[in-house]
């Protein structure tokens, strides 16, 4: 090839790298639109909850009621369902209490726990952590139960999102957003 040929395809090649990896990397430290935030209600147990964009699809997972992913951020979320009382509900946080303590080996931070109740005024329990998954990655789960008084039914929910920025900064505002991402789909719950 001309040395003239050189000096046009190699910044070119170059810049098409580039853009293509902004084009991945770039969206995870913008947030999302939250304009394009919608509803999702469940037809099987009447229950609703928000996700935070349209980035946000409903998916099918067969252990679930419902499923839902965002593949900008690689994050997943699910709901299970169950009937259940105010005893029912206590225990469940109990046991839920107990696999986290029994998991500390998975996790890598210390796990952040709150109860309280929902805008819709229903008991909840929500914990967060980051954990460890195979060949060295790490995630970021938050979790609630959340005890639907007048309908009898405790929702499960769980957000799970690929931890991937390795800068301190690029981490920060990582982990501020799935922080919030978690809320909004765990606690939202009505």
């Amino acid at each position: 090839m001309k040395r003239w040929k050189w000096f046009i395809v190699t910044p070119t090649l170059i810049l098409l790298v580039l853009a293509g990896s902004a084009w991945i990397i770039l969206p995870r430290f913008y947030p999302e639109n939250t304009a394009t935030s919608w509803t999702y209600h469940s037809p099987k147990y009447d229950y609703s909850l928000t996700l935070p964009s349209s980035d946000w699809q409903e998916i099918k997972k067969e252990d679930s009621d419902a499923a839902f992913y965002n593949r900008k951020r690689s994050t997943l979320a699910g709901i299970i369902v169950s009937k259940g009382d105010q005893d029912t509900f206590r225990k469940a946080v109990q046991r839920m209490k107990e696999h986290i303590d029994t998991s500390k080996g998975e996790q890598l931070t210390t796990p952040q726990f709150s109860e309280g109740k929902t805008e819709a005024g229903d008991p909840f329990a929500y914990w967060t952590v980051e954990a460890k998954v195979d060949k060295g990655g790490a995630v970021f789960l938050a979790i609630s139960l959340v005890w639907r008084q007048g309908k009898g039914l405790i929702i499960r929910a769980m957000m799970e999102g690929s931890l991937v920025m390795r800068s301190n900064m690029g981490k920060k505002t990582e982990l501020e957003y799935f922080d919030k991402v978690g809320k909004t789909i765990c606690l939202s719950i009505r």
